[in-house]
């Protein structure tokens, strides 16, 4: 990979951690645990999306703004540095909070031991695992591609299954350019830093999205999005076991809000109509919930459902982000919980007993707040790390 094509990677990942700030819904999985991915417990399974991993007892917040990795706990509701040394300043390559927030580009959790995603000096991806505390550091092997950041990377057993989303560069004239895109789902084994190819790479031309993109697991089953030959979008569920891919549902496009009970929460364009839907996963069968003007998302919790519709209001000339937040069920009596701009924003990912964890506010920090207030239309949550 080129020096030129490296330094695309980094910019991407800030770009897409943006775009996915305006895009992020949380998702449910079992109460307490991760909310794109089945629970097994014990935190054997992770997930990481955007800037975070999310397992069975907190989350990993990789703050690009920040100089520290940091970790959060459901129970004590505690924030704290991943580090272990008394009195230690977090500011040097020694200090493992400070080392993997500034060379890490993915990270998992699988019981005691972190699993991230870097590049070395002489540019190569490679994979790490250590301790908790950041202690016993070692590579795993290299892993060539880069990643889809916008997909979800999902940890499991002893593998990390991810979206790869490879640009191809090109000498146009004197200048050297961007001139296509490869993209796969790859099972990489972290036990013995090999890969395994689970959906084959795909060629095309520009810098759009990939071919693929990895949603989560559900069910013993990998949920991802692939481009038909059309360009439509086609949802598929694998068999991690047989691998073994069954079409779900095909639309102009399609994006996974969220995986709980049996359900797969969606946004669907077809014809142009944009809607979000949720399908069941056994029956295939659709159910709407609402139609989409301008843009939304659907979040799905153990015992919470919940919907926003997002749209630009006007003040001369004066854009303005305005959301409305509906609780719905299955008799479509639908109810308005909560509404404004931007400050009074939150989306839930995570339901851990009566707390609700998930982003708030203009920065769209991770924050948490009371189901019940959720559901009263209030915006006194707490910011994590304030």
């Amino acid at each position: 990979m080129s020096k030129k094509g490296t330094d695309k990677y980094r910019n991407r990942m800030l770009l897409l951690w943006a775009v996915f700030c305006l895009i992020l819904a949380g998702c449910g999985g079992k109460e307490g645990a991760e909310t794109k991915q089945e629970q097994s417990g014990g935190n054997r399974s992770s997930y990481w999306e955007g800037n975070l991993c999310f397992f069975e007892d907190g989350f990993l917040y990789h703050d690009p703004n920040s100089k520290v990795e940091r970790y959060f706990d459901y129970k004590t509701r505690e924030y704290f540095p991943l580090c272990a040394v008394p009195s230690c300043r977090h500011d040097t390559m020694d200090c493992a909070a400070f080392a993997i927030n500034q060379k890490a580009m993915v990270v998992g959790r699988l019981g005691d031991k972190w699993y991230y995603l870097t590049m070395d000096d002489m540019e190569r991806h490679t994979f790490h695992r250590c301790d908790l505390d950041g202690n016993n550091d070692r590579e795993i092997g290299e892993f060539s591609h880069d990643l889809s950041l916008g997909a979800v990377c999902s940890f499991y057993d002893h593998f990390c299954i991810f979206t790869s989303w490879d640009a191809e560069f090109d000498w146009v004239g004197d200048q050297e350019e961007q001139v296509g895109m490869t993209s796969a789902i790859y099972r990489y084994d972290l036990d013995t830093g090999t890969e395994e190819v689970l959906c084959p790479e795909i060629r095309y031309e520009g810098s759009g999205g990939g071919a693929y993109e990895a949603y989560g697991i559900h069910e013993g089953g990998l949920i991802y999005t692939e481009k038909g030959e059309d360009q439509e979008s086609i949802l598929k569920r694998m068999d991690l076991e047989t691998k073994e891919s069954e079409e779900l549902l095909r639309a102009d496009f399609i994006r996974v809000d969220g995986l709980a009970d049996g359900l797969a929460a969606l946004g669907v364009r077809d014809g142009g109509v944009y809607k979000l839907m949720e399908l069941h996963l056994g029956s295939k069968t659709l159910t709407e919930v609402a139609v989409v003007e301008d843009s939304g998302s659907i979040s799905l919790l153990p015992g919470l459902k919940v919907y926003s519709l997002h749209n630009t209001v006007y003040m001369g000339e004066e854009e303005n982000f305005h959301f409305e937040t509906y609780q719905y069920g299955e008799k479509g009596d639908d109810k308005l919980i909560r509404e404004g701009g931007c400050a009074g924003y939150f989306v839930p990912a995570v339901i851990k007993g009566d707390i609700l964890i998930g982003h708030a506010g203009e920065g769209y920090v991770p924050a948490y707040m009371e189901n019940e207030d959720f559901l009263a239309g209030k915006d006194n949550w707490t910011k994590i790390g304030e």
